[in-house]
């Protein structure tokens, strides 16, 4: 069995690929990370369009960007109407500010709505430890669900020539700045472990 403490390289870029790499499909709902500004809210209008999802959730409070100091979830449903969702399909949630925070919420929506299928949107270089965040979440409160994940902007382990970094680079700030995170998480009990990453995978067949 593997160790939740030190995966080979080979192991944790496997696990990386096999969230990245999900597929789309429709789902019950979106729901939108804060933390990086418009573009995750951005990458979500743009599913909403493309009637992957009926409802976008913005959860979270985004008080890390020093030119929108403060911005609350509540403040992109201006945006998120102008760019085409009716207001009656946007959901507000200005409680979870960390990211189990977030999940909380989201499983406590999804129990109140009914959600049963989920396409999580958070940034590329911060989507593996979001979506481990999040089933933990839905782990713990044994509430079944379909997560899929959607990258924001273009994940490590693809070309992204407007950021002029390459593959390699990306993946190396991962392993030296998200995987320790993992780790930590891991132990802590807030994110799930890679065995119950794989038992999940294989029974959502992702």
């Amino acid at each position: 069995m593997l160790s939740d403490n030190a995966v080979k390289p080979e192991e944790l870029a496997g696990y990386c690929l096999a969230i990245m790499g999900q597929p789309f499909e429709k789902a019950d709902a979106i729901i939108a990370l804060t933390g990086d500004g418009y573009g995750r809210i951005e990458e979500a209008a743009r599913l909403y369009l493309r009637k992957l999802a009926d409802t976008i959730m913005v959860t979270g409070a985004d008080s890390t960007l020093y030119k929108v100091p403060h911005l609350m979830a509540g403040d992109f449903t201006e945006f998120l109407v102008k760019a085409g969702v009716c207001f009656e399909d946007i959901v507000i949630d200005d409680i979870g500010k960390t990211t189990p925070g977030q999940a909380r919420s989201t499983v406590a929506e999804c129990k109140k709505r009914g959600w049963k299928s989920i396409i999580l949107v958070a940034s590329g270089d911060h989507m593996v430890r979001a979506y481990l965040t999040f089933l933990k979440m839905f782990l713990k409160e044994r509430y079944p669900i379909r997560m899929l994940a959607h990258a924001s902007y273009v994940p490590w382990f693809a070309e992204d020539n407007n950021l002029a970094v390459i593959p390699r680079e990306r993946w190396a700030r991962f392993v030296k700045e998200e995987y320790p995170r993992i780790i930590r998480y891991q132990k802590q009990g807030d994110v799930a472990s890679w065995q119950e990453l794989e038992v999940y995978l294989k029974e959502q067949k992702l």
